[in-house]
């Protein structure tokens, strides 16, 4: 019975390694950075958005600055001309360890973004957030964005 065990087995691992095929390497990936608001801080531009490519047509740029906690952002998401809104922010981690990105546009007394995000990834060029829900217990995130690190544009 065991050399039948050993025949079956080896037989197994055989098949297992002649399934896979060669192992080919991988490239490292990008190292991760401390989420904080120095680290945060320059020009993003979205370039994915739910897990598709932004359309060509839509640009979203934010440029976070350090001092003073202070952002601008220029979209042209629901029109073909570019919008500038500027405002403040606040990086925290809250009590389960997850750093929370959150702003408050100036056009209005004291109105906040509609969401909160959670800064899921920060390496040197690219920073994913996922909208936050205070107090949820799910995994699942309504939205996922990807930024990578760019130059503003001459938007004339």
């Amino acid at each position: 019975m065991k050399k039948l065990f050993a025949i079956l087995a080896a037989t197994a691992l055989s098949l297992g390694m002649w399934s896979c095929g060669p192992v080919e390497p991988s490239e490292p990936s990008e190292p991760q950075v401390p989420i904080t608001s120095a680290n945060i801080a320059g020009v993003w531009k979205l370039t994915n958005w739910q897990g598709a490519a932004v359309e060509e047509d839509m640009e979203v740029y934010i440029d976070f600055v350090n001092s003073g906690r202070t952002y601008t952002l220029y979209q042209n998401v629901n029109s073909s001309v570019m919008e500038v809104i500027t405002g403040t922010y606040n990086l925290y981690t809250n009590k389960n360890g997850q750093s929370i990105l959150r702003g408050i546009y100036d056009y209005s007394d004291s109105t906040e973004w509609s969401h909160r995000y959670m800064v899921s990834s920060l390496t040197a060029t690219t920073m994913t957030l996922k909208v936050y829900e205070e107090g949820s217990t799910t995994t699942a995130y309504a939205e996922v964005l990807v930024y990578k690190r760019a130059e503003l544009p001459d938007f004339e």
